[in-house]
């Protein structure tokens, strides 16, 4: 049911995204984020073009991702290598 509320995208994220490139993008997404759908980053990841990287934290929240992964400090920093 809506709520009567228009809101325009016009600087929605996805509009934006492919143009990142050649700049590296890493995508991090808690399965269990409960503000933004997890589908949201896939989306995004979809449209981006390389060099890209998508992150999906089993269990993660929208906030809270680093206790539910025990390698994610290993991960950012290997990303970091590999991209920068």
């Amino acid at each position: 049911r809506g709520t009567g509320i228009l809101l325009r995208d016009t600087y929605s994220s996805r509009h934006y995204v492919g143009k990142i490139a050649p700049i590296p993008l890493l995508l991090l997404h808690g399965t269990n984020d409960s503000v933004i759908p997890h589908s949201h980053s896939q989306t995004l990841y979809d449209l981006a073009q390389e060099p890209k990287r998508l992150i999906l934290v089993n269990g993660g929240q929208h906030l809270n991702l680093s206790p539910f992964e025990p390698n994610y400090q290993r991960m950012l920093v290997q990303f970091f290598r590999e991209s920068l």
